[in-house]
C-alpha cells in the first residue's frame, strides 16, 4: 500500500519481501539494511528516451505521484525526447545516493536543459493547449 515500502534487504544478501509479512509488528530493522521504498512526492527521477544521442535524452524530473501504473509528462517534453507519445518506450531511472540526487536536481533538471547543446536553442516551449490557453487569456 502506498505510501510505504516493498522490500528489505539485509547486508547477507537476503531480500525480504514485505507484502508476504502478515504481522510486520515483529520485523525489525538492523543497521545495515536497505529497505527499497516507494517513490513520493518530490524525488527525482531520470526519464531516458533511446536512443541516447545527446544529455537532452536523458532529463531528470521531478515525481508528482497521481493515480495508476503509468507517468505522465508534459507534452512541450516531446521535442527533447524525439517521441510523440503514440507507444514510445521510455525508461525510469531512481538515484540511490545523495550525490546522484543532487547531480539530477542540480544538473539533469529538465529546466536546466532548455537550451539544445548541439545549435543553442529552445527545444522545448509552449505546444498545443497551453498556446491556446495563453492567446484566450490575453
Amino acid at each position: 500500500m502506498w505510501p510505504g515500502a516493498n522490500f528489505i534487504q539485509r547486508p547477507d544478501g537476503k531480500r525480504i519481501d514485505l507484502g508476504l509479512i502478515k504481522n510486520r509488528s515483529k520485523l525489525y530493522l538492523e543497521q545495515g539494511d536497505i529497505v527499497e521504498r516507494h517513490l513520493r512526492n518530490n524525488d527525482y527521477v531520470i526519464f531516458n528516451r533511446q536512443p541516447s544521442i545527446d544529455k537532452i535524452s536523458m532529463m531528470g524530473h521531478r515525481v508528482r505521484v497521481m493515480p495508476g501504473l503509468t507517468f505522465s509528462l508534459n507534452p512541450s517534453l516531446t521535442t527533447p525526447y524525439n517521441t510523440h507519445f503514440d507507444g514510445e518506450e521510455m525508461i525510469m531511472h531512481v538515484p540511490q545516493s545523495y550525490e546522484t540526487k543532487a547531480e539530477v536536481k542540480e544538473i539533469m533538471a529538465v529546466q536546466k536543459q532548455i537550451v539544445s547543446p548541439k545549435d543553442n536553442k529552445p527545444v522545448m516551449g509552449i505546444v498545443q493547449d497551453a498556446l491556446l490557453g495563453a492567446m484566450l487569456f490575453t
